[in-house]
């Protein structure tokens, strides 16, 4: 009894732990929650957050909080032991199927995050060291745990909203400083619904033939990614900072604006229907001749691409 019981245990913390996984990517995959996007996404996809296997795990738990004959306990712990092990297979066949854009990154916020629910997923543990809670509750309050997993990934973020603030304007005053320091950089900021990181990497490889041109990597398109850039990647030596902006952000005045007044803005496809094999000798021909930006052209001639 006593090792079916340890066992339990470990099963759920480990399954825990595995399902937390999944939920601080969707967390980090909606931006930490910017505009309630990750709420919405767990709402809206009830049969993955909410509606699995697991949930079998809270039944039987109540089950066995109720139940006071040691047969019957033994028999609901095998079972709780049998429904964990089957969420785990179901979840990572689950997994074998999804199609996401970019994989968890551990960034220094999720390890904050990761902190944070070690206290919370350590606190029924604890109170049941110290004999405030018994066995029954135990479990009963982990299986609440490991279902609701979204909702706790999303109290994390909540509990963790005031550090992050902190974080993120000594992060824009020191953007803002490095930026003022600079007052030779050009700034070009690409927007639209399609094409921003295609555009993007053209417009770098054109332009670093004859400047030291920086852009943001990958689809580091949030304003986060683009205090990060600046942070990190901008050095003096830089003529050209690139920076795409995803369509969550499409307003510059909460982007390049909060942490540099002048920019130049490029909105490459309205449609997927603009994308041309010219699109190289558009830009050789139409951003190198304009590349000392002695006017306030937004540069929209981009529309005009050549669709062959």
């Amino acid at each position: 009894m006593r090792y079916l019981l340890a066992f339990l245990l470990l099963l759920i913390y480990f399954y825990i732990i595995y399902t937390s996984k999944k939920s601080l990517h969707m967390l980090q995959q909606n931006l930490y929650n910017e505009n309630n996007r990750f709420i919405k996404w767990v709402l809206k996809n009830p049969n993955q957050t909410l509606l699995n296997l697991n949930i079998w795990g809270i039944i039987f738990s109540l089950f066995l909080f109720f139940t006071f004959q040691e047969k019957l306990e033994m028999f609901f712990i095998c079972v709780l032991i049998l429904v964990y092990v089957a969420s785990l297979y179901v979840d990572k066949e689950k997994r074998k199927n999804d199609q996401n854009k970019k994989p968890l990154v551990v960034t220094a916020r999720i390890k904050r995050l990761i902190c944070t629910l070690i206290i919370i997923y350590l606190i029924p543990f604890i109170l049941f060291f110290i004999r405030i809670i018994d066995r029954n509750i135990l479990f009963l309050v982990l299986a609440i745990l490991a279902t609701l997993n979204y909702f706790i990934v999303f109290l994390a973020n909540i509990i963790n909203h005031p550090l992050e603030r902190i974080i993120y304007h000594k992060f824009e005053r020191r953007a803002k400083d490095k930026l003022k320091s600079m007052p030779n950089l050009k700034i070009v900021g690409i927007t639209g619904s399609y094409g921003k990181t295609s555009c993007k990497n053209i417009l770098n490889d054109i332009l670093n033939v004859k400047y030291n041109c920086l852009a943001t990597p990958k689809s580091l398109n949030t304003f986060n990614g683009l205090m990060i850039t600046v942070n990190n990647k901008l050095t003096k030596f830089d003529d050209i900072f690139i920076a795409e902006l995803t369509s969550q952000f499409i307003n510059l005045s909460k982007n390049i604006k909060r942490i540099h007044k002048d920019y130049y803005n490029i909105n490459p496809f309205k449609s997927t229907g603009y994308y041309s094999k010219n699109i190289y000798e558009h830009f050789r021909s139409f951003i190198i001749d304009k590349i000392d930006f002695n006017n306030n052209d937004y540069m929209n001639k981009i529309d005009e691409l050549i669709d062959n």
